[in-house]
């Protein structure tokens, strides 16, 4: 199992090249705060990148529009290093916008190389049915997103729930 770093990552530029360049380190590059990219995509073992959806919604700002993040994950997936991209996802949102954004990818993250590798995001207030339905619809990368009754990770609700 890869484990990966989240970035940004704190220091100076130095530090962080020496971090990211130790051996058997991959990363997370979040769309909208790509300022550790170029040395990731330039000396890491490899990078996923995130859509940057929870961040947006903290903020009270949730991306409606997806294009520009189409298109740098299509940018991106020229890298040798390009491991995937996390799937554009409604936090709070329903199944049903949530599966129109699964649906989106495929139809808008088509390439010369055939359609980007994405991970989908099952959120925990969701069905078990679609999880289902993500498993057999998506690629090698699930993610799970706490939410709704399940939104703080630990709690015996939250155990509840992933068992």
């Amino acid at each position: 199992m890869k484990h990966y770093h989240g970035t940004p990552l704190g220091g100076t530029r130095e530090s962080v090249a020496r971090f990211v360049v130790a051996a058997n380190r991959f990363f997370l590059v979040p769309y909208g705060r790509d300022e550790d990219l170029p040395i990731v995509a330039d000396q890491s073992c490899g990078f996923c990148v995130d859509n940057g959806a929870f961040s947006a919604w903290k903020s009270g700002n949730p991306i409606t529009n997806w294009q520009g993040y189409y298109n740098w994950c299509r940018d991106l997936q020229r890298n040798p290093r390009f491991d995937f991209a996390i799937i554009p996802d409604v936090i709070d949102g329903t199944e049903e916008q949530n599966k129109a954004l699964f649906a989106e990818w495929f139809q808008r993250c088509k390439t010369e190389r055939g359609i980007i590798e994405g991970a989908a995001v099952w959120h925990m207030h969701e069905s078990v049915e679609y999880l289902d339905y993500l498993i057999r619809m998506g690629g090698r990368v699930l993610c799970i997103g706490s939410s709704g009754d399940h939104a703080t990770p630990g709690t015996e609700r939250w155990h509840e729930r992933m068992a």
